[in-house]
């Protein structure tokens, strides 16, 4: 089973106006030759795109024993055998990111709750969110559309 993570229109502004802000610098800098500016503007940017490609969730997928993120990179895979629960939960007003994104392509990194304590997201919808707690004490806050299809599937391959 594998479900989309969708954005917020909030998550879809805030990427659009940075692209945008980021390709207007890149301009005004080619377009004065201000080139050692460039070249920093140019490191911050492969920087940039190549942590979203590490982290930025696309899908969330159930298959071979494994709770898959699908990033544009690389996948974070989560063994299904090490899960100890997983529940339907949407991050409060309180939550505070520690380290990551709070909407740059969706919402992935460190966070904290009051109410959840510490874990970390791969999400796009606060409304779209699932709980996956594992038996080492990590959590993993997960998003995607159909949360409730989906973590009804989870804990039916975690009561085989």
């Amino acid at each position: 089973m594998e479900k989309k993570t969708v954005l917020s229109l909030y998550s879809k502004l805030m990427s659009i106006l940075a692209v945008a802000i980021l390709v207007a610098l890149l301009v005004y800098e080619i377009k004065f030759h201000q080139y050692w500016r460039l070249v920093i503007l140019g490191v911050a940017l492969v920087a940039i795109i190549v942590t979203i490609g590490i982290y930025a969730p696309r899908a969330i997928a159930v298959k071979d024993d494994h709770i898959i993120v699908k990033r544009f990179l690389t996948p974070k895979m989560i063994p299904l055998k090490d899960v100890e629960s997983v529940q339907l939960i949407s991050p409060t007003m309180a939550e505070r990111r520690l380290l990551g994104s709070g909407g740059w392509m969706g919402y992935w990194g460190w966070f904290k709750d009051g109410e959840v304590g510490r874990y970390f997201a791969y999400y796009g919808k606060a409304s779209e969110c699932f709980l996956v707690k594992l038996k080492s004490g990590r959590q993993y806050m997960l998003g995607c559309k159909d949360t409730q299809e989906m973590v009804d599937y989870i804990q039916s391959q975690l009561n085989k």
